[in-house]
């Protein structure tokens, strides 16, 4: 998906200097072409290590409606041995956190919930808006 939406960047910037409505083309094209079957993804609570079950929420690094990248850090978790950063597989915008700060949570219980057709949205308007001068 990360691809997909790099691929719709590169053909938007292709498309921009041939003016706005054939830009505008070329996304309907790459949309429809797009498989869209994966409109949300879940985070979930991290194997945080060989005997360890548990942990609490210590802080979240981003909060509803705020973009995340792959790989992007979204929370801190804490049990008595270590501190783990839970990191998002996929891009998108969280549209829901399920556990909140000092909350005990399982590994493997949902933490949030990404909307991700809303990332392919955000990084095709922002790779089309205009560079600034």
């Amino acid at each position: 998906q990360v691809r997909d939406c790099a691929e719709m960047g590169s053909l938007l910037r292709l498309q921009a200097g041939r003016g706005a409505a054939l830009a505008r083309v070329a996304q309907r094209r790459w949309l429809h072409r797009t498989p869209r079957a994966l409109a949300e993804y879940v985070v979930k609570v991290p194997e945080m290590g060989d005997s360890i079950t548990e942990g609490t929420i210590a802080n979240w690094e981003k909060k509803v409606g705020d973009a995340v990248a792959v790989d992007e850090v979204v929370a801190t978790i804490e049990t008595d041995k270590v501190a783990v950063e839970v990191r998002s597989e996929t891009s998108g915008l969280i549209a829901e956190i399920m556990a909140q700060v000092d909350e005990t949570v399982q590994v493997g219980q949902s933490l949030l919930r990404l909307d991700t057709d809303a990332a392919v949205a955000a990084v095709a308007a922002a790779q089309a808006a205009p560079a600034p001068p």
